[in-house]
């Protein structure tokens, strides 16, 4: 089941380790570094371990820049519309940048803005920040959205149910299992 991640993993999680470490992570190093052979600080690094740690299997995700990501054949759906677990794309004609949605908000019906994890190639190992539908979906000046690459996830819970218990964890500080 669907648990959102709004805190950093351990910098030995295998699911932010490079293969050639002895990790899942097929993503090159991150920088600065956060371990021995650990892809985070790097958001192409950061979504793939995130998107193999939602899937519990190799995701075969593009391992190049997130610029490439939207528009790789790996398979998942694409849409205009996000989901938890799908990955948000952005463009800035070089690197790019990617983020997981951990959380989605509704106003009416209409999901209105998500909180989305990720890391920052020479910036933040880990952080969490909000996008909103009014803007866009913005995230930095000079990137353009692309869309959602929706994974397959699972969370055994209809929406309304699974926003309830975020809103718990985040006040208890519970764990969603």
């Amino acid at each position: 089941m669907f648990t959102p991640r709004l805190s950093q993993p351990a910098n030995t999680d295998n699911y932010w380790i490079n293969t050639g470490y002895g990790g899942l992570n097929p993503c090159i190093l991150g920088y600065p570094s956060y371990g021995y052979g650990n892809c985070l600080a790097n958001c192409v690094g950061y979504a793939y371990g995130r998107a193999y740690e939602i899937l519990g299997t190799d995701p075969h995700l593009c391992i190049n820049q997130a610029s490439a990501w939207y528009t790789y054949n790996d398979g998942y759906p694409r849409s205009s519309e996000p989901q938890l677990g799908a990955i948000a794309c952005w463009d800035d004609g070089a690197s790019g940048h990617v983020a997981v949605i951990e959380e989605v908000f509704y106003t009416g019906g209409i999901i209105t803005s998500c909180t989305v994890s990720e890391s920052v190639y020479g910036g933040a190992f880990f952080q969490t920040a909000t996008i909103n539908r009014s803007s866009g979906w913005y995230r930095f000046t000079g990137y353009a959205f692309q869309g959602f690459i929706i994974l397959p996830v699972s969370t055994d819970l209809d929406e309304e149910t699974l926003l309830a218990l975020i809103k718990q964890k985040r006040k208890n500080k519970v764990i969603i299992q």
